[in-house]
């Protein structure tokens, strides 16, 4: 493994990272941020970046920051867990420093700094997957990601660890620009609001026990998914109502600089076949276009499907969503 040139600051309620790999390498990543606690606490961003260290970066305070027990801390790039790594102390307080880090993470000597990794695909032979094992832990549960690249690593993975993998579920990777016009069915959508909240959460066990192969997210992590959903300013629950009763519920979250999420979409089974869901989810997707629902709009809406439901399937195409790619989910057992 190369060393790394590494810097880091606190300035304010931010610590900031530059992180330049020797040897002209690109970039291996881009921005992280975590929310504050209830107290005020600085954030943290970790820059990965083949630019050296900005001087005005000097001035920056040696003071030490307590930030790792009320944040979580999502390292983009392996440099950064390294650099970060570096500059914690066995406390997990990080010290304000810059130089060189030539240290190798491995299982036997685990992670104080940080809470998760974003990292790219890396030769079979280098040292990143001891990386890997050190911040997923003894135990790797699974892993998603497109498809053929999430089942190479999979391989790798349990030539590693010596814990097979197998598929769990392949899904489509769908994207939709223009809705396309569709048969009129009966009733209107209106989004969810916290009087729902009993309705949705119902409707969102019931579709994790239908629709996930290893099982339901459980009612405690159903009750938080729920409770971000009706409280989020980034994403919401849409209803479909028929004769006034609700029909029908559909998702929506996750935006990116030009799209955004559609999901999960559930309809109760004896109230299936009546074209409930293909509206809602119709309406959902136009206005998450033109800005009803997102401020500004999105260009694009996409979506994840379960690739053994050919009829959820033909339901997004009529819709006007394209398989734009697969992924699969790997589960180790």
């Amino acid at each position: 493994m190369r060393s790394a040139r590494y810097f880091v600051a606190f300035l304010g309620s931010f610590a900031i990272l530059l992180a330049a790999c020797s040897g002209g390498q690109q970039p291996a990543g881009g921005g992280a941020s975590a929310s504050t606690g209830a107290k005020k606490q600085p954030m943290t961003v970790a820059i990965a970046s083949t630019m050296p260290p900005y001087d005005d970066m000097r001035a920056a305070s040696a003071a030490t920051a307590p930030w790792r027990s009320a944040i979580c801390v999502i390292a983009v790039g392996t440099t950064v867990v390294r650099a970060l790594e570096t500059a914690t102390a066995a406390d997990g307080c990080a010290c304000a420093r810059s130089g060189w880090t030539g240290l190798v993470i491995t299982p036997e000597c685990g992670v104080r700094a940080i809470d998760g990794l974003i990292t790219g695909w890396h030769d079979p032979e280098a040292s990143h997957l001891m990386m890997l094992e050190a911040v997923a832990g003894e135990e790797l549960p699974g892993v998603t990601g497109t498809e053929p690249e999430v089942e190479e690593f999979a391989e790798l993975w349990s030539r590693h660890s010596g814990v097979a993998g197998r598929v769990n579920m392949r899904q489509g990777v769908y994207a939709l620009e223009q809705v396309e016009p569709l048969p009129v069915v009966p009733g209107s959508a209106r989004v969810a609001t916290a009087d729902d909240r009993a309705l949705a959460l119902r409707w969102w066990i019931a579709f994790g026990e239908e629709v996930l192969h290893e099982g339901g997210p459980g009612r405690e992590r159903a009750e938080a998914s729920v409770d971000h959903k009706l409280s989020s300013p980034t994403s919401g629950l849409l209803l479909w109502e028929d004769g006034g009763d609700p029909v029908s519920v559909a998702g929506w979250g996750g935006p990116t600089p030009n799209g955004i999420r559609v999901g999960p979409v559930y309809t109760p089974p004896e109230l299936r076949g009546r074209g409930y869901a293909t509206a809602l989810t119709a309406e959902l997707s136009q206005r998450l276009l033109d800005g009803r629902l997102y401020e500004g709009g999105r260009r694009f809406c996409f979506l994840y499907t379960d690739l053994a439901n050919p009829t959820s399937n033909a339901i997004y195409e009529r819709i006007g969503y394209r398989r734009i790619a697969e992924a699969a989910e790997v589960v180790f057992s």
